[in-house]
């Protein structure tokens, strides 16, 4: 996009429609939720002070996470966005994923090497951090990620590694220099090449730190009401606002305008499922087309992609014994089938 994030867009269909419709579904998602497989890692802030209470922009007690009648400690908070973050990647296709969970304070701790569709232990590794809770150690935790998680996957050169990061607070000690063990979580030549989200919770939070260690192009994402952490660690980080339209043209005649409510946000992309798009011919060639406007910060940019539907007589007259494979392959401004 304009404004320096990758995107993919991703279009399922029909191989060939026998009257004058096919059903289509859209979806545009950041390029790391593309790859085949996928190393994926949680490293949550477990110091001190989330065992403070929490209470939503209004001071109001936050009683969620258990609804025990007892105010929830923002660690309760942490671990309940997490638990919702998993659910969200299991729902979106990802539970088989490697995945690792950290924790750290006063220094940091690979609490479990699982999957995401293992829950239970999800969970009670995410509430048992085992770990000193006075200070915060962001270059432990990073370091811990860089040794103990990514470099022991065998296939981290080829994956999308992915790293979850939450903070209540800044480094404590203060001028941490975490730059070296960032680097190598981060950079092509480390052969880790994360995408590092972050993500701040409470008053506490340092925006600018925070931003240092998020290299997704968007910066961290912070919540100054805990209460929409749980929704908002689980969301896509493509902001379902700023898709404004996406239009369909078939053979060059504008046929859906789909706005919002209509998608749908998910922790791997923004999606609008089971579109029936008409107009079709079913006894020739159609190009169908879509628009997506969508809001960057450097202003809006229409992302146009076209696909080839043929009508059923026409895709049997060239029928071949071999499986067709369809992909969306970049050419120049659009899509084609190759």
């Amino acid at each position: 996009l304009s404004d320096g994030t990758d995107v993919k867009v991703k279009i399922v269909t029909e191989l060939a429609t026998s009257d004058d419709h096919a059903e289509l579904s859209w979806s545009i998602s950041p390029t790391v939720f593309t790859a085949a497989n996928f190393n994926i890692l949680y490293i949550n802030d477990a110091s001190g002070s989330t065992d403070d209470p929490a209470s939503d922009s209004n001071g109001n007690p936050i009683d969620k996470y258990p609804d025990d009648g007892i105010t929830d400690t923002i660690f309760q908070v942490d671990v309940a966005a997490f638990e919702a973050l998993n659910q969200q990647l299991i729902n979106d296709g990802y539970g088989n994923s490697d995945l690792g969970i950290i924790s750290f304070a006063g220094n940091a701790r690979l609490n479990l090497e699982t999957t995401p569709s293992d829950q239970q232990g999800v969970l009670d590794a995410l509430n048992d951090p085992g770990v000193v809770r006075s200070g915060t150690d962001y270059e432990e935790a990073f370091s811990d990620a860089v040794t103990l998680f990514f470099q022991k996957q065998p296939d981290v050169a080829e994956a999308s590694n992915i790293v979850y990061f939450l903070s209540d607070g800044e480094p404590w000690p203060p001028y941490q220099d975490f730059s070296e063990e960032f680097d190598k979580l981060t950079s092509e030549s480390g052969g880790i090449n994360a995408s590092v989200y972050a993500f701040g919770v409470g008053s506490s939070v340092d925006q600018t730190i925070l931003n240092s260690v998020d290299n997704t192009g968007s910066g961290a994402t912070i919540f100054d009401d805990p209460s929409d952490l749980v929704a908002g660690l689980s969301s896509s980080q493509l902001d379902i606002k700023n898709v404004i339209s996406v239009t369909f043209f078939v053979n060059d005649v504008e046929q859906n305008t789909i706005n919002d409510p209509d998608f749908e946000s998910s922790v791997s992309g923004i999606t609008l499922e089971s579109l029936d798009i008409l107009g079709l011919n079913p006894n020739g060639a159609n190009e169908v087309r879509m628009e997506t406007l969508i809001l960057t910060d450097a202003g809006e940019q229409t992302i146009t992609n076209r696909i080839e539907v043929p009508g059923a007589s026409v895709a049997s007259s060239t029928a071949s014994t071999e499986p067709m494979v369809q992909s969306l392959t970049d050419s120049g401004d659009f899509y084609v089938i190759a």
